[in-house]
């Protein structure tokens, strides 16, 4: 079994796994400062708290130091959950997910073809001239060295040909290509080049397909990130989270009030002894 070099989870279920115990980490772990965090801001937060409440025993300022740290907590927990909500809403959308809304079926790369979304709108020309270069290459069976080069020189066209043919996985990516794109124009003369050029045909063709229904793809991934972010916000760990922060936060609060009410009592009777015995 290959191991895992880079470590963490590489499946949506571990990523969204590992988002959750993030969250739970974040609140539920015991330290008051985790490695990284500032014990000045912290430092800062506990006094100003000191300096609202104004604790004159051990017990208040012993609460008070508790209401800081679940502020604390509360500051980490937010932060967390910020940053696991924006990775979910960015993690690539699948064709699964896509698929609920709109056939796509017939598209191989979904992944480069939603990034290439953004940039298809000024470049629909380019990719159209694209397609028609990679259509004449296989239909001429050209080879690479009879391309005209200094016609294309710095085009999209020729640039993506001589990276598909630089590199070392070549095999495995044109053998995702459907062989009867070649088998149509017989034998050819160069099958790597010309296997090369269908790669780039069907990347062309699935982004101008993506072009014409870019209003449904937009659709549907927004739609698909409202999803992701309901899914998440009814999570019952989240939900937990949140209730025991809300809990321990007003238990603490109210056994403070009820300590501080119970000093000014105390400071009551102590003054109305005081005026007893002056008498």
């Amino acid at each position: 079994m290959p191991v895992n070099k880079r470590g963490g989870p590489k499946s949506p279920q571990g990523k969204s796994i590992a988002s959750k115990n993030a969250l739970k980490y974040g609140f539920y772990s015991n330290a008051t400062l985790l490695p990284g965090e500032s014990q000045e801001e912290f430092s800062q937060l506990e006094k100003q708290l000191m300096d609202d409440f104004g604790p004159t025993d051990i017990l208040g300022a012993h609460l008070v130091s508790q209401i800081a740290t679940l502020v604390w907590k509360k500051k980490r927990f937010d932060s967390i959950e910020s940053r696991v909500l924006l990775g979910l809403l960015n993690q690539p959308i699948t064709a699964l997910e896509l698929s609920i809304y709109i056939d796509v079926s017939s598209i191989e790369d979904l992944n480069y073809v939603i990034s290439q979304l953004h940039f298809v709108e000024e470049n629909i020309e380019l990719y159209t001239q694209v397609k028609k270069d990679a259509q004449y290459c296989l239909e001429n069976d050209l080879t690479f060295d009879r391309l005209d080069k200094k016609k294309l020189q710095g085009s999209y066209f020729l640039d993506r040909i001589e990276k598909l043919m630089r590199e070392e996985k070549l095999q495995e990516i044109i053998q995702q290509i459907d062989d009867m794109k070649l088998l149509q124009f017989g034998e050819v003369s160069d099958p790597q080049f010309l296997r090369a050029v269908a790669a780039i045909l069907s990347e062309v063709e699935a982004i101008i397909w993506a072009h014409k229904n870019r209003a449904v793809l937009r659709e549907a991934i927004e739609k698909i990130k409202d999803s992701r972010l309901l899914n998440f916000m009814q999570s019952s760990q989240l939900s937990r989270a949140h209730d025991d922060m809300r809990r321990a936060f007003s238990k603490t609060l109210d056994e403070l009030r009820t300590h501080l009410a119970w000093k000014r009592h105390m400071k009551t009777i102590d003054i109305s002894s005081l005026q007893i015995n002056a008498s």
